[in-house]
């Protein structure tokens, strides 16, 4: 008796383990998809939800890459099965790009995702480091499958106005350093001042990141920018929350902070 009671119990263990190793997958998959990671854009004016920055790929290593770009992928494709065509940025590494296996992993998931054309957008970091002409047809390749290009981390220097002129990239991400310059400086109020008649001739919009402060986003303001995003407005989310978005953060607070009108006609703040 005393035996089948130890073979019932071994047995009952065994079931036990099979039991939590079948349900750990699923909760592995559960949790991958809760990363926070994405970064929401703003309309620098409204407030109103604008697109989203995949920031794993700003300092993704090479190997990393083609990984990061299917989740990016993947992730368009779920919020438009949701009803949302989201503007979705893919940074990516002027090196990475000059890389022609590299090159070809990306070209072969782009094709294959079958996407709306116009939602992926690349903004191009590192191109202040160099003036390699390989690089162009590189882009031009990945431009006839509808990507649009950003040139990301504008400083002003006269290498990146040559860059701009190109006619390559719709859109500029100016450094946050150059932001609070503008204010301060006569010769950062040149650059911008130069870097508007640029963007205004060549229909070129306008971003800053990172930003944090109120002062960051009066700057932008006073600049009109278009877009902005950093954690004033609202930290990164996961892809999930990224549906529930409509406007920042900031937007809510400065509406609390207006006043209301009491039932005695003063007026007071909430």
């Amino acid at each position: 008796m005393a035996s089948k009671k130890g073979i019932y119990s071994v047995f009952k263990n065994i079931i036990k383990k099979e039991n939590v190793l079948f349900q750990s997958k699923p909760q592995e998959k559960f949790l991958e998809s809760q990363l926070v990671n994405l970064m929401p854009i703003f309309d620098t004016m409204t407030q109103e939800f604008s697109g989203v920055l995949h920031q794993t790929l700003v300092d993704a290593p090479a190997n990393q890459i083609i990984q990061h770009i299917e989740d990016g992928l993947k992730n368009i494709a779920y919020w438009h099965c949701h009803g949302r065509a989201i503007n979705t940025l893919l940074p990516i590494h002027q090196k990475n790009l000059s890389n022609e296996v590299l090159l070809e992993q990306l070209i072969a998931q782009i094709s294959s995702s079958s996407l709306p054309i116009g939602l992926i957008k690349i903004p191009i970091i590192g191109l202040q480091e160099t003036t390699n002409e390989n690089l162009i047809p590189s882009l031009l390749k990945l431009q006839r499958l509808g990507i649009i290009f950003e040139y990301w981390g504008f400083n002003g220097s006269e290498q990146e106005f040559t860059w701009l002129k190109k006619k390559l990239f719709s859109g500029v991400h100016l450094s946050i350093s150059l932001l609070r310059a503008v204010s301060m400086t006569t010769h950062s109020k040149e650059i911008y001042h130069q870097l508007t008649t640029l963007i205004s001739n060549q229909k070129i919009h306008t971003y800053s990141g990172g930003i944090s402060l109120v002062h960051d986003l009066t700057f932008a303001r006073n600049m009109k920018l278009n877009f902005c995003y950093g954690t004033l407005l609202m930290p990164s989310v996961t892809k999930h929350q990224i549906l529930k978005i409509n406007d920042s953060q900031f937007a809510h607070l400065s509406v609390n902070k207006k006043p209301h009108s009491s039932t005695n006609g003063e007026r007071k703040l909430c």
